[in-house]
């Protein structure tokens, strides 16, 4: 038996079968290794609080109500109470904080746990522009996509894929790094085109190895064309070749589309999204 030992406790949430049984269970762990399992704790007995994001500095929680709805609770304030939230994104800067919820079928965008935008049926990809911290997401509108950046909608795609960001997360949306460029790609009717500032370039058969220069000025990716590969460089199309001199005809690689993962935030890089199962009790 170890007599002065550090307790770490983490809070399991068990489920039956999906269903929420009401019930927790405080798994006591002892640094040496040893454990026990303490009696369960009735769900009403004790606040109870989910740690949502952390950006480092600040922390985001989420809540359980009483009526098993979520609400979230950040710098001392409430938000109101959803019936399901996700995606929580810090600005670049700290100052700015938003997640996405469903509220009886509606999805939302919520900024700094009071104003509500429209998502329709939900987002993903949140993020905050760097440079003047606008935001934008992809919201989800009767099985299409769209992106709604600083309250602008674009036209609806079949899909928006997603790519890799400077810090290689995976998002759909790119700013670049001076924040004047908002970037994506877009797939309609079988071609697929890359977005910059609301302004769709030339449809291909594929699209990959999407990319934007250091200092903002160049967007650059491959592509396929009636069966060959090319590289775009700001719209200018040159012939892909082998080392060997030899054009390309067959990609290597294409854009993996999109299965609606949730989404990793194009925002900071410190931009954390806890372990759902690590829960915190709260006095």
């Amino acid at each position: 038996m170890v007599a002065a030992a550090t307790l770490v406790a983490i809070i399991v949430l068990v489920e039956n079968n999906g269903i929420d049984t009401g019930v927790n269970y405080v798994k006591t762990k002892v640094q040496s290794g040893s454990k026990k399992e303490a009696a369960p704790i009735n769900w009403d007995q004790q606040r109870q609080r989910m740690v949502f994001a952390t950006n480092g500095d600040q922390v985001a929680y989420k809540e359980k109500t009483a009526d098993d709805k979520w609400k979230v609770v950040y710098n001392g304030q409430e938000s109101q109470a959803y019936d399901f939230i996700d995606n929580p994104v810090f600005s670049e800067d700290g100052t700015q904080f938003a997640f996405s919820a469903l509220e009886n079928n509606q999805g939302l965008v919520v900024v700094n746990l009071t104003e509500e935008l429209n998502a329709y049926d939900g987002a993903s990809s949140i993020a905050f522009n760097p440079a003047d911290n606008k935001i934008v997401y992809v919201a989800t509108n009767d099985g299409k996509l769209l992106v709604v950046y600083n309250g602008q909608e674009s036209k609806t795609y079949d899909d928006i894929a997603y790519v890799k960001n400077f810090d290689g997360t995976s998002t759909q949306i790119i700013f670049s790094p001076d924040g004047q460029k908002v970037i994506y790609q877009a797939e309609q009717n079988g071609q697929t085109f890359v977005v910059v500032n609301g302004l769709e370039g030339k449809h291909y058969e594929a699209i990959y190895n999407l990319q934007v220069s250091a200092d903002g000025s160049q967007v650059s990716y491959d592509a396929v064309v009636g069966g060959k590969e090319v590289t775009v460089v700001n719209s200018k199309e040159t012939p892909k070749t082998h080392t060997s001199g030899t054009t390309t005809t067959t990609p290597t690689a294409t854009t993996k589309k999109t299965t609606r993962p949730r989404a990793v935030s194009a925002g900071s890089t410190k931009d954390v999204t806890a372990d759902p199962d690590q829960l915190q009790i709260e006095p």
